[in-house]
């Protein structure tokens, strides 16, 4: 019988965690993975888990929190072998989510939506001074530095009006 078929438990899945973990702090394709998203590598220890379960359908999912793997992996005792890839997509899922929760403008929808929010509101004729009225506050309320907020702004005004004819007639 294969490590976990044999350990069958809560117990497995933290053994599982506890080898992934340790796989990931000495591997530098895990640790350049890491640097890529902007994510310190500690945060596995308090903001990561798998669980190992029965999932239908599914080879692996995750959240915010943790990566579940299908039990059905682990049946032929080479996980660690053959199905590691599954993780490592599950955990650019993780590290999005992870880099999100730093940085609200790292996710493309937050950037396309504010982006075209300005372009209707240049359609509606608003000009350059009553955007930043409505936008910049919402803006700068995620940045700890004026500048960076300003920045991002006029990077975001300059993307809506060059594509305002995309989107108006």
């Amino acid at each position: 019988m294969n490590w976990f078929v044999t350990a069958e438990s809560d117990v497995s899945s933290i053994e599982f965690s506890r080898k992934m973990k340790d796989m990931m702090r000495k591997s530098s394709f895990f640790l350049n993975l890491f640097k890529k998203y902007n994510v310190p590598i500690d945060a596995i220890d308090d903001h990561l888990s798998f669980k190992i379960k029965k999932i239908n359908g599914r080879h692996a999912q995750s959240n915010s929190k943790e990566i579940i793997l299908n039990s059905k992996l682990f049946e032929n005792d080479d996980f660690f072998e053959n199905h590691v890839h599954f993780v490592i997509h599950e955990l650019i899922h993780w590290l999005t989510r992870q880099r999100e929760k730093k940085y609200y403008f790292s996710d493309p929808e937050e950037i396309e939506s504010f982006t075209l929010g300005m372009i209707y509101e240049l359609d509606r004729g608003r000009n350059k001074k009553q955007i930043y009225k409505t936008f910049f506050p919402i803006i700068n309320a995620h940045f700890e530095k004026r500048q960076d907020a300003i920045h991002l702004f006029n990077e975001l005004y300059e993307n809506a009006v060059k594509n305002l004819d995309k989107y108006t007639c």
